[in-house]
């Protein structure tokens, strides 16, 4: 293991000491450990991502050929009601 100097807002390193406090853990462990997830973290989506843009183009394609826009994709209509349902919303005239 290596030692490192950094430096930190003094808040920011009062914060850390309570939360490495918290878990019983050494400021310097502490930090190490939220770098270590961090890091991992962002190996996992990178890996994620590799893997995706790997994958053969007939099991990423898209119906019609096309992506769906912007529109298509946020559109919020929502169909009538019917059955059950429709009696429960009824409003008497």
């Amino acid at each position: 293991m290596r030692n490192v100097t950094i430096s930190l807002d003094d808040d920011l390193v009062r914060r850390a000491k309570v939360e490495a406090a918290k878990r019983d853990l050494s400021l310097s462990r502490y930090i190490a450990g939220m770098l270590e997830d961090a890091l991992c973290r962002e190996d996992d989506y990178e890996r994620a991502m590799k893997e995706f843009f790997e994958l053969p183009d007939e099991l990423v394609s898209f119906p019609g050929g096309r992506p769906p826009s912007r529109d298509e994709l946020y559109d919020r209509t929502v169909p009538p009601l019917r059955g059950r349902n429709a009696k429960r919303n009824h409003q008497p005239r």
